[in-house]
């Protein structure tokens, strides 16, 4: 369950910027988590950027 911010520094490392948009919750949520909108990955598919982004959230918390 990675946070917010977690994902931003793993996004920054993976080499794309990243916008959070702390307001927003999924519908089926009550606790407002946010999300992180990649900009500038026309070039990866969205599996490709997840798995990346998963890998280095890993490393961060070790």
């Amino acid at each position: 369950d990675p946070t917010v911010d977690e994902i931003v520094k793993a996004v920054q490392q993976v080499g794309y910027d990243a916008v959070v948009e702390r307001d927003k919750t999924y519908s089926r949520e009550y606790e407002q988590r946010g999300r992180v909108v990649v900009q500038g990955a026309d070039d990866a598919s969205k599996n490709d950027l997840v798995q990346a982004i998963a890998a280095y959230v890993g490393i961060l918390r070790d």
